[in-house]
């Protein structure tokens, strides 16, 4: 059976799990697969990595998707770190329910959390604010 990677599947489920209105409440900005030049607060995901996670003894191929997710708010707000955990907070709450990942061609055996970290960060435009980043790891198995 020839490998198949599953990164971009499970990062484009976890893109559409997070498009969701309490998301984009808490950032204007929205939420996107890749950095790009806008006005925190947003949420950006990856770049994702992929490890072989194939059990002796079970049949097929399974990944550890090892996915960053990071939050960015403004230093200019009063309570910019806050904030960054705030969203971290629900983003955390959506993703620790693996029911809310659609996979295409993936079954989801497990999500876990493996731990946030924050710092701060310079703009190109020279204002600082704050990056929240959690790293989150799905094992998948091919369906």
């Amino acid at each position: 059976m020839a490998r198949v990677f599953a990164a971009d599947a499970v990062a484009a489920a976890v893109l559409t799990a997070l498009n969701v209105s309490s998301i984009r409440t808490l950032c204007q900005g929205g939420v996107s697969r890749h950095r790009r030049q806008q006005a925190p607060p947003y949420v950006t995901i990856g770049p994702c990595s992929e490890d072989p996670d194939d059990t002796f003894g079970t049949s097929g191929y399974g990944s550890v998707v090892e996915i960053p997710i990071h939050v960015i708010t403004s230093g200019q707000e009063d309570q910019g770190d806050q904030r960054a955990l705030t969203v971290a907070s629900a983003i955390a709450a959506l993703l620790d329910e693996p029911v809310a990942l659609s996979l295409s061609g993936w079954t989801l055996r497990m999500t876990e959390w493996a731990g946030t970290r924050g710092q701060v960060v310079q703009f190109m435009d020279g204002l600082v604010g704050y990056d929240t980043e959690m790293v989150w790891r799905f094992y998948v198995r091919k369906a």
